[in-house]
């Protein structure tokens, strides 16, 4: 991050970083944020910008961002992606956070989710 980005919201960091496709970057604007920070920063971001933030991330990273946020947040935010993507991501979920994850689903965004998961790491 350059020094001219220092006086930026963390929402607004994060955007940039975004924007520009650099995962580094994401990382590093999310690296010192707590928990609650990290919730409000991704709640600022618009629904594209939470999409691709996702899909830049490694799944597991993507995981733990996921985690963080208020249920029907981080919902939204799956229900947003490919199935392809958000299966990326649930499978590195624990079993109960996937299971949690999935209920707040449509039936449909579900299934379409639950079809790109290896069978042995679906949730019971």
């Amino acid at each position: 991050m350059s020094d001219e980005k220092s006086n930026d919201k963390p929402w607004q960091i994060l955007h940039q970083e975004i924007e520009e496709g650099d995962v580094k970057g994401v990382e590093d604007a999310l690296e010192n944020l707590t928990p609650s920070e990290t919730a409000r920063t991704l709640s600022r971001l618009s629904a594209d910008d939470q999409s691709h933030l996702l899909t830049l991330l490694p799944a597991d990273e993507a995981a733990d961002l996921v985690i963080e946020v208020p249920d029907v947040q981080a919902a939204g935010m799956i229900a947003r992606l490919s199935p392809e993507d958000a299966a990326a991501i649930v499978e590195a979920l624990s079993s109960n956070q996937q299971a949690d994850l999935l209920g707040d689903l449509s039936k449909d965004a579900a299934e379409d989710i639950l079809e790109e998961l290896p069978p042995q790491t679906r949730p019971m």
